[in-house]
């Protein structure tokens, strides 16, 4: 036996057509064993292990990205904290072995009588043609088992309610046996060993005729269907109906009616189609559409895609990260629990996002965005929007039209992009953008930044140390309670400045421009600094100009200019 030993990266390790022994620490290493009954041990990272034909045994211990391809043989293969690693077999009764948080990886094993035992999650596995057998650990979770028509008799152990077995060709049908699940494809079968216990099955790919149930006039108003059943069907139907499904992953179609569809536990896939229809996804990552008619569609727990259709439907989320799409019509979308995301398409619709960082958008229409608690997104889109960002640091565009948006408590960031819009930041410490459009601007509480873009706009800084900046236009600056920066920008601004305002200071103060001081006044200037400074009251109340372009200074009825080194009324 040939012994190969290398520590070297970006190399290439051949073997010989004996049997060898190949030991690899190195990095981006191909390793071609050859012919015989070979033995690699792996340490190294992105290597590449050919096996060739023979006998081989492969051991992978902690290498990620790692590709191993033993060829024909009964060969072995142990996958050791390797995680993003791919293993095929080829052809033979092979034996492979994944274990130790070895997450992310594909097992394929090709034709033979092979033996797959994983404790790891996120794992696909493809046992190929033969009589198999695949043990999946207790903490194994959220692995895929792939069968094509003609693989054979298979033995599942461990399949558990978040596994999925997905039948890639030929159609298939479920029975229970005893505590077993066998699901028939052709000539062939799968047995869950202990499924019928699961609380659900994921089973993906085409139910066989026996595996739908159709749903006609003649059928009771309550149809609940036995375990084996995948597909309800009562797209015939014109009268009411209640559709209750299983364990399975269902697929379920109303009728022309006012239906009532259950999806019960599994990942299914409900239709409503005609009628105003109230669809229930239960447990499970469920897909639930509505379709023509005022509908009501509730996803419950898990990760749920709810799609109103026509109509004006009403859609709830439940827990979880939900995706809701309300389609035409004025609706009303719910995201509960989770990270969702909201969209209402066309239509005047309603969207609250309620807890967990969501995203809403309006689309076309006049809607109403409500984020809920936490950091939320909110697009008003099309139409004259109202958008409330709730608790948390949210950030709200208005997009078109002339829009309303309310930070509320928290961080915000709020645009009105284009149309004449009203701003509110709200407690905290926002950012405010009016964009385009004759805008409204008041920070709150808060050190704020506003600036009101193109056009003219009202800008009030509100209590807080504000950074209020009018841009192009003729605007209106109030920098309110705390010690304000204010800047007009171009445009003929106005400036307004009451006792209890704080210390201000207006930049760049032009020609033009006003400043408007309600109560008693005295007025300096500070020649070295070249600053005019207004006190209101104490020294506590003062309004200051700095870096100004103007010789006159328009300050409420009167002019003044400076002469020398005094501020003197024209």
């Amino acid at each position: 036996m040939a012994s190969f030993n290398n520590s070297n990266n970006n190399s290439l390790v051949s073997g010989t057509s004996d049997d060898d022994y190949i030991y690899n620490q190195g990095y981006k290493v191909t390793i071609s064993a050859g012919n015989g009954d070979d033995d690699v041990y792996n340490l190294g990272e992105k290597v590449i292990i050919y096996g060739g034909d023979g006998k081989d045994s492969v051991y992978n211990n902690g290498g990620d990205s790692v590709t191993v391809d033993t060829g024909a043989g009964n060969d072995t293969v142990r996958n050791y904290y390797g995680n993003y690693v791919k293993i095929n077999t080829g052809a033979g009764n092979d034996y492979v072995d994944n274990y130790n948080n070895s997450s992310n990886v594909t097992i394929i094993t090709g034709a033979g009588n092979d033996t797959v035992y994983n404790t790891n999650s996120k794992v696909t596995i493809n046992s190929g043609a033969g009589n198999d057998k695949i043990s999946l650990g207790a903490n194994a979770d959220k692995n895929v088992i792939i069968y094509n028509d003609g693989d054979g008799n298979d033995v599942i152990y461990g399949f558990n309610d978040n596994d999925t077995l997905s039948i890639a060709s030929g159609t298939y049908a479920t029975k229970k046996s005893g505590n077993n699940v066998i699901v028939t494809v052709g000539d062939g079968n799968i047995t869950l060993v202990g499924a019928s216990s699961n609380y659900s099955l994921n089973i993906k790919g085409t139910p066989s005729a026996s595996a739908i149930k159709k749903v006609t006039n003649s059928d009771a108003a309550v149809v609940t269907v036995g375990s084996e059943i995948v597909t309800i069907d009562a797209t015939a139907r014109t009268k009411a109906v209640k559709l209750k499904g299983n364990k399975l992953a269902n697929i379920i179609y109303g009728g022309k009616g006012k239906d009532t569809l259950w999806g019960g536990v599994g990942n299914d896939k409900l239709f409503g189609n005609g009628g105003n229809d109230s669809l229930y996804g239960g447990d499970g990552k469920d897909t639930l559409s509505g379709g023509s008619g005022n509908d009501v569609l509730l996803g419950g727990t898990n990760d749920d895609s709810l799609n109103g259709g026509a109509g004006s439907d009403t859609l709830d989320g439940g827990d979880d990260d939900d995706t809701l799409i309300g389609g035409a019509g004025n609706d009303s979308l719910y995201g509960g629990e989770g990270n969702d995301s909201l969209s209402g398409d066309t239509g005047d619709d309603k969207l609250l996002g309620d807890e967990g960082n969501d995203s809403l958008s309006g689309g076309k229409g006049d809607d109403t965005l409500d984020g809920g608690d936490d950091n939320d997104i909110l697009l008003g889109g099309q139409g004259y929007d109202s958008l409330s960002g709730g608790n948390g640091n949210d950030t709200l565009s208005g997009n078109d039209d002339d829009d309303e948006l309310f930070g509320g408590a928290g961080n915000d960031s709020l645009s009105g992009d284009k149309g004449d819009d009203t701003l509110d930041g709200g407690a905290g410490n926002d950012i405010l953008l009016g964009a385009a459009g004759k805008d409204s601007l008041n920070g709150g509480a808060g050190n704020d930044t506003l600036d009101g873009g193109a056009d003219s706009d009202k800008l009030l800084g509100g209590a807080g140390n504000d950074c209020i900046k009018g841009g192009t236009g003729n605007d209106s600056l109030w920098g309110g309670a705390g010690n304000d920066s204010l800047w007009g920008g171009d445009g003929k601004d106005k400036f307004f400045y009451s006792k209890g305002d704080g210390k201000d200071v207006i930049f760049g103060f032009e020609s033009g421009d006003l400043l408007q001081i309600t109560g008693t006044f005295s007025a300096s200037y500070n020649s070295s600094k070249k600053e005019i400074a207004f006190k209101v009251g104490s020294t506590a109340n003062a309004i200051t100009l700095k870096e100004f372009t103007a010789t006159t200074f328009q300050i409420n009825s009167d002019t003044y200019r400076i002469s020398g080194s005094k501020l003197v009324k024209k």
